[in-house]
């Protein structure tokens, strides 16, 4: 089986426990399946049912099939002894994905039900990953985002790392926010945690947006002018793109400010959204995607429990 571009990343499990490939015999009502390119072929010899199936649902989509397990080549380095899951299913993958690779910090929460070690591994055992880091392209650069095994871009970075210890418990690379702040331009807003209710927070590069306790994403939308459209984000003029004022984020004393060219997203229509979302309390947890990870590149190192955040250096 060859390695070619996941979906996913750095957040969580990924469907089939490691992550999913489309399958040969993979349906779709918009087009999913195939919108990566040529499906997985399992006529190979190396490639093995697991006997389990496994059902994934996203914020904006589902995966389903079964699992599978063989050698595999991700970034360069080949593993004889993964699994992944084949896809039968898929709605709402229809970009140019041609899968879903999960990074969980955790092993055992990234296993399927009825897999165990001598069947198979997830990627970062399999793999033999110590780190990897992830640098978001923007509009300046286009499709070139960067996948790094067992290190960093150094060309991708400006300035030094800042590290936060990884609450492994959960599976997911999450940290503690309990004490940290948010603010709107040269103001400091609010508690991050909205008064404890929202205390960790977790780095996901399989989500888009930013999701914020509610009372904290009313807050920022209002301070930079936004309004709620019902949807759990609310849409902004698309002038703010140029005008805005940063949003930032602290913990452990370090500042993480993100630009309104990256949180004023367009919907291709003449009209913008905001890429701060509400309802983390539901979950018990803030969700720091793509909007706060395109502007600081993530490293996540898997020998020293951390994560570490440095300004993402783009054209």
């Amino acid at each position: 089986m060859g390695g070619g571009g996941g979906g996913g990343g750095g957040g969580g499990g990924g469907g089939g426990g490691g992550g999913w490939v489309p399958g040969p015999k993979c349906s779709s009502s918009d087009g999913s399946c195939t919108a990566g390119g040529k499906p997985i072929s399992l006529s190979d010899k190396s490639v093995h049912s697991a006997g389990v199936t496994f059902s994934n649902s996203y914020g904006s989509g589902s995966a389903s099939g079964n699992v599978y397990y063989g050698p595999y080549t991700l970034a360069g380095s080949t593993t004889k002894k993964g699994y992944f899951g084949v896809t039968t299913k898929e709605a709402g993958f229809d970009f140019q994905a041609q899968g879903l690779l999960g990074l969980s910090f955790s092993f055992g929460s990234a296993i399927p039900n009825g897999v165990t070690s001598s069947v198979g591994q997830v990627p970062i055992v399999a793999l033999g990953l110590k780190s990897f880091g992830f640098y978001l392209s923007n509009a300046a650069d286009g499709d070139t985002g960067v996948f790094t095994t067992n290190g960093h871009d150094a060309s991708h970075v400006s300035g030094g790392f800042s590290y936060e210890a990884i609450n492994t418990s959960p599976g997911y690379w999450s940290f503690d926010v309990s004490s940290g702040q948010y603010g709107v331009g040269s103001n400091t807003t609010g508690d991050l945690s909205d008064s404890g209710s929202v205390t960790s927070a977790i780095a996901d590069t399989g989500t888009t947006l930013l999701i914020l306790p509610t009372n904290v994403a009313s807050a920022i939308w209002q301070a930079i002018g936004a309004t709620d459209d019902g949807s759990g984000t609310a849409s902004i003029d698309c002038s703010a793109a140029e005008s805005g004022p940063d949003v930032s984020f602290t913990f452990s004393q370090t500042a993480y400010a993100v630009p309104a060219s990256d949180y004023v997203l367009s919907n291709g229509d003449g009209t913008c959204i905001t890429g701060f979302s509400g309802g983390a309390e539901n979950n018990g947890v803030s969700i720091f995607g793509d909007i706060f990870l395109r502007t600081w590149y993530s490293f996540y190192d898997i020998a020293n429990t951390r994560i570490g955040f440095a300004k993402a250096l783009h054209p």
